[in-house]
């Protein structure tokens, strides 16, 4: 216990040097302010110069002054001028490092004046006193009375008591005033009075004596009065109702100087001495509260500064037992967190609520006084009881949502607790509850601050912290290790440095939404040392703490490449579900395609034989229509997959819905037809903004959801009906209504969250509604849905116009004027391909055919002259993309006059290739009068002359 009170007496060393400063420290200040508050008092800090440094906000409630606007005015600028030389007195100790206590009257801000009590104590600071704290409580109420009990008093009592001593210091001379003082009733002071001279000195001894507190004290006073001292005396002696007189004798001379006699005067002095007595009460309290505070200002730990309080309390109204008692946070029980009773074992440290003193406090929510504890019948305190406890007084310890406790002052004999006595109680509660407040806060504080440091710490996000100029001012391992550099390395450098080229020219414009907006968010690229870039997603708060913001950046290359595979996976789903219709598909054509073929084959060989069949010769050739029919059907399936493959491709243009719709019943007709009828109501629409192949993709999914949602063997009985309209908001509607299952209720919510399904196992992934969601969002619209269980469903696509230029409709094929017979040069290294090639130009043109690119350099560079090139786009070893560079560096007017035959662009490179040159690209399966015209049209034209 020792230990603790030298730490605490050290904690109020510091706590003065901090209140000492010209200006405290925020969170002193803070704290200072939050203990003063409490007080009813006003309490203020005065500099060397007694110029005012800090006031308490209730020197407004008392004299109706701004705190802040009267900051650095002097001690004497509010005082009354009469009462200016005392309080300058004062100012004059405490200047010499002593404690002064002064009552004057202070000037409030309406000019009125008020009485008041100030309690100055000096600080030091280097040897030297520095400044003083001041205690002032309003006493005008007080005063009032007293002046006005003074009043009446002088017109009862006129003048003090008077008598007279002889030379031998008999009583020669008495009044009846005398005798009043002494609270003598009529009759005794006429008997006193009308006694005969030589028996009235003892007359009076016997009426006085017996209405002393201490008769030998009393008696020994009054034989040195009758020895006639040569020099004035002063005494007091107390009466036995409580009253205090004060006596004065003086000697009463003769002619020649030598003493005769002596005068004395008696005068009722209690109310004087009382005030005395209260006034070095108060500033006996005061000091105390005064210590508590400055030693609360900086205590580490509460426990030692409530022990001392208890015991200051103790000692300061002489008190036997004081405790304070904490409450449990349920309310129902106290714990005795802290007495007075050095030593001494405390009884159960548990005390319940229900019944006591202290929960009667609490209940009540004021001070409870008791005079006599073991009759008073608001409460049973058996323990207070039987430590022998007479009177008590308890006041609230208040607390932050809840009180903290009471604090209880004891004493085992009767007393009356005074109205100052339970004010100094409520001022050192108050005290109490503001530093138990305050620990609570640091501890919370330091609670938070060690959870967010390990959530900081241990975040799998990289979390930063950067200042107004965009530097970085803390970072955690998560963000070293995205940014590929140590927390040493990255600290102090701006946030742009650590970004990819892309991102970094965007962090002003960021950087002005997070001022504007107070957080922003988006994408950026990373780009750390020796590695590949990273995609990171990122939100930024500003101000969470002044000048300081809050980053935190995911990393998402990962799921990006993860969402992209799944995206693919959905789609070989869907491919893969369809993969019989599709076989089924093609192998209706390609079977009659064969046998048609095949019989042609043989049909012209027999022919070759009987050339007079002319009937023979008319079947082979409503054969070949037949087959090449059927061709023609495989090239419209071939043409709808591809249009499905394509998923990859993120341009957006204008899309005209009808192909692509009729695109996707054809690729799902395989599922639609065993379930339900088809229905189109395909209205004539504008073109939408979008992309072709996203778009076959979310219709593709939607149709054969609908199929899948109705079971096979009642198509009759089942519809499907695809449609599109105008939509009353100016967008374009795409509708897939089926008859099928429906969706339940709770289900409808989810339909679109990620791997959410209702198919069986092995049916769906559950990607493809949220696939459907994430690519109509992208494009700019919205997708709805429509549902009763057991009646179907409708989702329902909502997309934009096209804004941009009007799609151009295909103009037909004009009868085209004989063409100019010119040199062709094939290049493809499918043999069967460049056969097919040659024998349908060779009836216009000369025709030369190779398959390999670097063979058609070589005769391009042997001379061979041409006027037109044809070649496959995706060859082995120098694919047409190389060879049409090599002649634009070679033969720039050939390049010009080039053909670009493909089945497919597969890659990126390939794809932007088609778009550059798509008047020039002829796509396989080609049509042979297509192959002419394209071949026509880039022709150079004759020559004058030919």
């Amino acid at each position: 216990m020792t230990g603790d009170l030298q730490r605490t007496a050290g904690d109020a060393s510091r706590a003065r040097a901090a209140t000492h400063r010209s200006d405290l420290p925020s969170e002193d200040a803070a704290l200072f302010r939050l203990i003063v508050d409490q007080s009813t008092d006003y309490i203020a800090v005065y500099d060397g110069e007694a110029r005012l440094r800090f006031a308490s906000r209730s020197v407004t409630a008392l004299f109706g002054y701004d705190p802040d606007a009267i900051r650095g005015t002097h001690a004497l600028d509010y005082v009354c001028a009469e009462d200016e030389p005392a309080v300058a007195a004062a100012l004059a100790g405490v200047a010499t490092g002593r404690s002064q206590l002064v009552e004057f009257r202070l000037r409030c801000a309406d000019g009125a004046l008020r009485w008041v009590e100030a309690a100055g104590r000096p600080f030091f600071e280097g040897g030297r006193m520095d400044g003083f704290l001041v205690m002032i409580r309003d006493i005008h109420d007080r005063r009032v009375a007293e002046r006005a009990q003074h009043v009446d008093g002088a017109a009862a009592i006129s003048s003090d008591g008077h008598l007279e001593l002889g030379p031998d210091g008999d009583v020669t001379a008495v009044d009846g005033r005398v005798l009043e003082l002494f609270g003598c009733d009529p009759a005794v002071v006429d008997r006193v009075t009308c006694a005969p001279p030589e028996s009235v000195g003892e007359a009076l001894l016997e009426a006085t004596a017996a209405k002393v507190a201490d008769r030998t004290s009393f008696l020994s006073g009054l034989a040195l009065q009758q020895a006639l001292p040569d020099g004035v005396s002063f005494d007091e002696f107390a009466l036995l109702d409580g009253r205090v007189l004060e006596r004065y004798g003086a000697p009463r001379r003769g002619a020649n100087g030598a003493v005769v006699g002596r005068t004395m005067f008696l005068r009722d002095v209690t109310v004087r001495r009382r005030a005395e007595v209260e006034l070095r009460e108060r500033a006996r309290q005061q000091e105390t509260v005064a210590e508590l505070g400055e030693i609360a200002m900086n205590a580490e730990d509460p426990q030692p500064l409530l022990t001392l309080a208890a015991r200051l309390v103790a000692s300061t109204l002489g008190l036997d037992l004081v405790q304070v008692l904490e409450a449990s946070p349920a309310g129902d029980e106290l714990t005795i967190r802290a007495g007075n009773l050095e030593g001494a074992v405390l009884p159960d440290r548990r005390v319940g609520r229900r019944g006591s003193l202290a929960g009667l406090v609490l209940d009540q929510q004021t001070p409870v006084v008791v005079s006599e504890l073991a009759t008073d019948p608001r409460f049973d305190s058996p323990v207070l009881r039987d430590m022998g406890i007479v009177s008590s007084a308890v006041v609230v310890v208040r607390g932050r949502d809840r009180p903290f406790g009471v604090l209880g002052a004891h004493a085992r004999r009767h007393r009356a607790f005074t109205e100052d006595e339970i004010h100094f109680l409520e001022t050192v509660a108050n005290v109490i509850a503001a530093m138990v407040a305050r620990h609570a806060a640091e501890a919370t504080l330091l609670s938070r601050e060690r959870q967010l440091r390990a959530i900081f710490e241990n975040a799998l996000d990289a979390l930063c912290t950067f200042d107004e100029a965009g530097h970085l001012v803390e970072v955690n391992p998560a963000a070293c290790r995205l940014f590929g550099r140590g927390r040493a390395e990255l600290l102090g450098r701006p946030v742009g440095q650590v970004l990819g080229p892309r991102s970094r020219a965007k962090t002003v414009a960021w950087a002005q939404e997070l001022r504007r907006r107070g957080h922003v968010s988006g994408e950026v690229d990373v780009a750390p040392p020796g590695l590949p870039p990273r995609q990171v997603e990122f939100s930024a708060v500003a101000g969470i703490l002044p000048g300081l913001h809050l980053g935190v950046m995911r990393d998402v290359t990962e799921q990006r490449a993860m969402q992209s595979r799944l995206a693919l996976a959905d789609r070989m789903a869907s491919v893969g579900t369809l993969a019989a219709g599709v076989a089924h598909e093609l192998n209706n054509p390609l079977s009659y395609v064969i046998a048609n073929v095949s019989w042609v084959t043989e049909g012209l060989a027999e022919a070759t034989a009987r050339p007079e069949d002319a009937a023979a010769r008319a079947d082979m050739l409503q054969a070949l229509e037949e087959a090449r029919g059927g061709a023609e059907r495989m090239r419209d399936i071939i043409r709808d997959l591809r249009t499905f493959s394509r998923g990859d491709e993120t341009r957006s243009g204008a899309v005209e819905l009808a192909p692509v719709l009729e695109s996707c019943v054809s690729m799902a007709w395989n599922e639609i037809r065993h379930r339900a009828r088809l229905v189109r109501e395909l209205l004539p629409v504008p073109a939408v903004h979008g992309n072709e192949a996203r778009l076959g993709q979310v219709f593709l999914n939607l149709i054969v959801n609908a199929a899948q949602s109705i079971r096979e063997g009642a198509a009759e009985k089942n519809e499907i009906r695809l449609a599109t309209r105008h939509w009353h908001d100016g967008r374009i509607a795409v509708e897939v209504t089926d008859t099928g299952s429906g969706i339940a209720p709770d289900h409808r919510a989810r339909i679109f969250d990620p791997f959410f399904t209702t198919k069986p196992l092995g049916v769906g992934t559950g990607l493809g509604l949220s696939i459907c969601h994430n690519l109509v969002a992208a494009l700019g619209g919205t997708i709805e849905v429509e549902s009763e269980l057991g009646k179907g469903s409708r989702f329902r696509v909502l997309l934009r116009r096209w804004e941009g230029p009007a799609v151009e409709p295909v103009a037909p094929a004009c009868e085209a004027a004989a063409p100019r017979r010119g040199r062709v040069l094939v290049v493809d290294d499918e043999p069967l391909v460049g056969a097919a090639v040659r024998r349908a130009l060779v009836g216009d043109h000369e025709v030369t055919v190779v398959s390999r690119a670097r063979e058609a350099l070589a005769r391009l560079d042997a001379g061979e002259a041409f006027d037109l090139v044809v070649t496959d786009l995706l060859m082995p070893d120098m694919t047409g993309i190389d060879l049409a560079r090599e002649l634009e560096a070679r033969a720039p007017e050939l390049a010009a006059r080039t053909v670009f035959v493909t089945g497919g662009a597969f890659t990126p490179a390939s794809r932007a290739f088609v778009e550059a040159h798509r008047e020039a690209v002829l796509d396989k399966p080609f049509e042979l009068e297509r192959l002419r015209e394209l071949v026509r049209r880039r022709m150079p034209p004759p020559a004058s002359g030919e």
